[in-house]
């Protein structure tokens, strides 16, 4: 074997080992290899506080398990919906429902119109916390959703 020989074969060595541990590395560490995300799903519903429409809200869905994706939405005078892309993933979510506060420019119009400066609607406290409210979101069903909140 030649001086030459001997060195493309060295190189060639190296260079597969390189690949090698490359590979190894991957392997081990999941380099290349994507989690998949959960399906988001569209929802839409109504929410409602001692059997009338409320909004502005926020209704914000808490996942219970790690592998979900929750959401939050806003309810204009009761009505509320996602798209699929903004929607959570399928399971059992715990729901926290809350005012929507003005911007200081709405509080500052409001003011100049000698108009109230925060919303009328009062959301209980136990709605304001997780734990008294929960929704199930499925798969391959329209999830049309009614949150039906008391006052008492």
């Amino acid at each position: 074997m030649t001086h030459s020989e001997t060195t493309n074969s060295a190189t060639a060595f190296g260079f597969s080992l390189v690949l090698l541990l490359l590979a190894l590395f991957a392997t081990i560490t999941g380099a290349g290899c994507r989690e998949t995300k959960p399906e988001r799903l569209e929802i839409s519903g109504v929410i409602t506080l001692d059997q009338k429409a409320i909004g502005p809200v926020l209704i914000t869905l808490i996942p219970t398990e790690p592998n979900q994706v929750g959401c939050t939405m806003l309810a204009e005078s009761g009505a509320y919906q996602t798209s699929q892309q903004s929607g959570p993933s399928e399971g059992t979510y715990q729901v926290i429902v809350s005012s929507l506060e003005p911007e200081l420019e709405e509080l500052e119009s409001r003011r100049a119109a000698k108009q109230p400066l925060f919303s009328s609607v009062k959301i209980p406290l136990k709605y304001q916390r997780p734990g008294e409210l929960w929704v199930d979101i499925e798969s391959g069903v329209e999830n049309h959703l009614r949150l039906e909140l008391s006052s008492k």
